[in-house]
């Protein structure tokens, strides 16, 4: 009985890993780039999908590893936890690959990493809240949040490109009103 749940636990990750596979190329960000000369591109650094990819490397490594040469079927729970190293390594992947907030001199297009693309002109923001965390070495982690009318909800983290011009910008084009924690 064990063996059947351990092969349903990995049978069970790698379909949903083509599932997850197949909505993220769905919604590919345009290969043709604006012809605008005054916008920017806002995305998270490159090593990151190198940090994923070793994530996902070595916990198929050791799912495999532990499964073919122990004496004993691992318990579901190894499986579980290495899945979810797994999928921690897929949705770094999948963020830095199609993750893209696109600032054009009206408006922001952003590009999420599972939802369609949307757009908002800068009179659509309801509130900036700028969040800051004290880390316990370095500089405080910070954020902006972007609220829209329509619902929608903008995470700009610091460690994206351009993040300083970015928020310069939100700055001087949102009503100081509508700022909280600036």
């Amino acid at each position: 009985m064990l063996y059947i749940i351990n092969y349903a636990i990995i049978i069970t990750l790698f379909l949903s890993t083509c599932i997850m596979i197949l909505i993220s190329s769905l919604n590919k960000t345009p290969k043709t780039i604006y012809t605008e000369k005054k916008y920017y591109i806002m995305k998270f650094p490159e090593f990151i999908v190198f940090i994923g990819s070793i994530t996902i490397a070595m916990s198929i490594l050791a799912m495999l590893m532990f499964t073919f040469t122990s004496e004993t079927m691992p318990h579901p729970i190894f499986y579980v936890v290495f899945g979810g190293f797994y999928y921690l390594g897929l949705f770094l992947i999948f963020k830095t690959i199609n993750y893209k907030i696109i600032v054009k001199e009206t408006e922001i297009i952003v590009f999420s990493t599972f939802k369609k693309p949307y757009s908002f002109i800068y009179s659509d923001i309801e509130s900036v809240i700028r969040q800051t965390k004290q880390r316990y070495s370095g500089p405080p982690a910070e954020r902006l949040v972007i609220k829209i009318y329509s619902g929608k909800k903008v995470i700009v983290e610091h460690s994206v490109s351009s993040y300083k011009k970015f928020y310069q910008l939100i700055k001087t084009k949102v009503a100081n009103d509508k700022l909280i924690g600036f």
